[in-house]
């Protein structure tokens, strides 16, 4: 949060909860393993080797 913040991004209002199966569906995630919530017919690519966004 504090790196959000730092940025100039108030996150202040906002709480963490965890992603919801239909979410998940046409999403992207940088660095998070989500496997375990994605159903099992919906195929997963990892992307781990690429390097990870640039800070700006």
């Amino acid at each position: 949060m504090l790196g959000l913040q730092a940025t100039g991004l108030d996150v202040s209002t906002h709480l963490p909860r965890r992603v919801s199966r239909e979410e998940l569906v046409g999403a992207v995630s940088l660095v998070c393993d989500v496997s375990d919530l994605a159903p099992p017919e919906v195929a997963i690519d990892r992307w781990d080797d690429c390097a990870l966004p640039a800070r700006i």
